[in-house]
C-alpha cells in the first residue's frame, strides 16, 4: 500500500468515526434533554417546587433513618466558586425532585480554596457557606448506605450561568429560588460582608464587574468575549447618565481597570479589600488565576472571601454592569 492510498484510507476512517462520534453525542444530548425535563422542569410550577421543598424540610426535621442524601461534587479544580455554586444549583434542584436531602461536599476533591493537602480533612464549602439543609458530611456517615453521589446523575450543562437561560424567565425565577433557599453565607461570612456593604451605604451605585487575566487573555471556549476597558467605561458613563448613579463600585482582578476608571471617574470609585492578578508576572494566556497565590496566610480562603464579598456588594448595588461571565449570572440570581 502506498502513501496515497494509506491517506485515502485513513481519511475514510477519519469521516466513519466523526459520524459515530456525532450520532453518539446526539444520543447522549437527548437523553440528557429527556432526564432535565423529568427531573427539573416539573419544579418550574412555583407550587410544585413548595410543595417538593416542604417534603424535605419535614425529612430533615424528622432525622428519619429513611432518608436518602444526594452528595454534590465537582472533581475539576481550576473553577471559582460560583461556577461551583452554578453547577450545584441544578443538582440541588434535582434532589428536591427526587426527595434527597443535598449535601455539598468540596472536601474529598481538590479546589482552589485549601490546601490539598487539607483534602479529605476540610469542607470548602462550609467555610463560606451553610449546606443547604443543614446536614454536613459527617452527619450522614452512619447512613452511608442511602447516599447518591452526583458524578452518578448526569444533567445537560443548563444552569444558572449559560446565559441563554436569561431568555427563559420561569426557569431563570426556579434557579433564583432555588438560591434564595439553599445558598445562605455561614456566620463569618454573613458578618464580613455585611461589613463590606457599608462601601455603598445610602449611595446610589453603577456596580461594574470587569474581567481581565486569564478570561481575556486564555479566551477559554464557549465563553462571552469581555469588554476592553475603554468599551466598559463609556458604557459606564451612559449608564450613570441614564439612570443618575452617583457613584461606581468597581469589582475587577486587575489593577489598571481600576486606574483607568479612576481617571475617567475622578473621586466617584468605590473600592473593597482586594488583591489584583495582574501585579503578579503571569502569562495569563497561559496560566489561569485560579493558579496565583498571594504572600499572606490563609491565602486560599481569603481569596474566596474576597471575590465572594465583591459578588455581593455588586448584587445591592442600584445598577449592574458585567460582561456575560459565568459569575455575573450568580449576581443576577
Amino acid at each position: 500500500m502506498n502513501i496515497k492510498q494509506m491517506i485515502k484510507k485513513n481519511k475514510i476512517l477519519i469521516k466513519v468515526l466523526k459520524k459515530i462520534f456525532n450520532i453518539l453525542y446526539f444520543c447522549k444530548s437527548k437523553y440528557f434533554g429527556f432526564l432535565y425535563g423529568r427531573e427539573i422542569i416539573p419544579l418550574l410550577e412555583e407550587e410544585t417546587y413548595n410543595e417538593k421543598k416542604n417534603v424535605l424540610e419535614q425529612k430533615k426535621g424528622n432525622n428519619s433513618s429513611e432518608n436518602t442524601y444526594f452528595v454534590i461534587c465537582r472533581s475539576y479544580k481550576g473553577i471559582g466558586m460560583y461556577t461551583h455554586v452554578c453547577v450545584y444549583l441544578s443538582f440541588i434542584a434535582y434532589a428536591i425532585n427526587k426527595g434527597y436531602i443535598p449535601v455539598i461536599d468540596m472536601c474529598n476533591y481538590p479546589n482552589i480554596y485549601m490546601k490539598d493537602e487539607n483534602i479529605g480533612k476540610c469542607n470548602a464549602w462550609e467555610l463560606y457557606f451553610e449546606q443547604p439543609m443543614g446536614i454536613s458530611l459527617n452527619d450522614i456517615v452512619a447512613s452511608s448506605e442511602k447516599v447518591i453521589y452526583s458524578s452518578s446523575v448526569h444533567l445537560p450543562n443548563r444552569t444558572p450561568f449559560i446565559t441563554s437561560l436569561l431568555n427563559d424567565k420561569k426557569e431563570f425565577e426556579l434557579y433564583a429560588r432555588i438560591y434564595r433557599d439553599f445558598i445562605k453565607y455561614n456566620k463569618y461570612v454573613g458578618k464580613y460582608t455585611d461589613d463590606e456593604l457599608k462601601i455603598i451605604e445610602n449611595k446610589k451605585v453603577l456596580g461594574v464587574l470587569f474581567r481581565g487575566t486569564d478570561y481575556v487573555n486564555g479566551k477559554p471556549k464557549g465563553h462571552p468575549v469581555q469588554p476592553t476597558i475603554k468599551q466598559a467605561i463609556i458604557k459606564a458613563g451612559e449608564i450613570m447618565r441614564n439612570f443618575k448613579c452617583e457613584y461606581i463600585y468597581l469589582a475587577s482582578d486587575e489593577k489598571k481597570a481600576q486606574i483607568e476608571f479612576e481617571k475617567a471617574f475622578p473621586e466617584k470609585v468605590l473600592i473593597n479589600k482586594r488583591k489584583y492578578y495582574d501585579l503578579e508576572d503571569i502569562d495569563y494566556s497561559k496560566h489561569f488565576i485560579s493558579e496565583v497565590s498571594f504572600s499572606r496566610d490563609n491565602d486560599e480562603f481569603l481569596k474566596g472571601l474576597e471575590y465572594i464579598s465583591s459578588i455581593n456588594i455588586l448584587s445591592k448595588c442600584s445598577c449592574f454592569l458585567g460582561g456575560g461571565a459565568p459569575v455575573h449570572m450568580q449576581q443576577l440570581l
